[in-house]
């Protein structure tokens, strides 16, 4: 149901109790963000939307979740590529954007064959880390210094991701769907090689940018 809909079915009571509901010389409502969140939420548990009481409802949403993931991380993989100074740093972090790309569609894929669609959640632990990384990127550090940032927060998205296909991966086993298990694992496998190589690179991001405080 449109939130506007709702919002407007509610009683002036109701809606007062918000913390973030005022009304304003006219009698309109004006509902900031947080208010229409607190109202989405507070509606859902009254009318009995949203409650998750299956494994497979679980492991859509997971899905779901990992695709936000890897939507997120396609738009910020080029801006990591182009902050790194080592030219295999920033080759490494094209290379798996290409991988970013393919793991998105895979995930769209299992949706698919599960007559669901990947979208519709936001992964906020990703926004997080994507948050962290621009931090690293506008950071004001020598070269040297910025890479071994950018190496740290390329390998805490890949922690992340690592758990979540793990997790992925065991309710795929249990809910006894082989092909999307195998996909998952193909992927997960991915991702720890690529937590491997970041892991890596660190030792010599790391000597390099030691040896200019020398």
């Amino acid at each position: 149901m449109n939130l506007q809909i709702a919002a407007a079915e509610y009683t002036s009571a109701q809606l007062a109790r918000l913390p973030s509901t005022e009304f304003h010389s006219q009698g309109v409502m004006a509902i900031t963000s947080y208010g229409l969140i607190t109202l989405w939420h507070r509606l859902c548990i009254e009318w009995g939307m949203s409650k998750i009481s299956s494994l497979n409802e679980v492991f859509i949403d997971q899905l779901k979740d990992l695709y936000s993931a890897e939507s997120q991380l396609i738009k910020a993989l080029p801006k990591l590529a182009k902050a790194a100074k080592d030219p295999d740093l920033k080759k490494g972090f094209l290379a798996h954007l290409k991988q970013t790309k393919e793991h998105a569609a895979r995930i769209k894929k299992i949706c698919e064959s599960l007559k669901e669609k990947p979208t519709g959640k936001k992964c906020k632990a990703t926004a997080g880390l994507v948050e962290e990384g621009q931090e690293a990127i506008d950071e004001n550090a020598i070269p040297e210094m910025k890479d071994v940032m950018l190496i740290a927060a390329g390998q805490r998205v890949e922690h992340y991701e690592i758990a979540g296909y793990s997790s992925a991966c065991f309710l795929a086993k249990a809910l006894d769907l082989p092909a999307a298990l195998k996909t998952l694992s193909l992927t997960l496998s991915e991702e720890i090689a690529t937590d491997a190589k970041l892991e890596k690179a660190s030792g010599p991001a790391i000597t390099k940018a030691k040896s200019t405080q020398e």
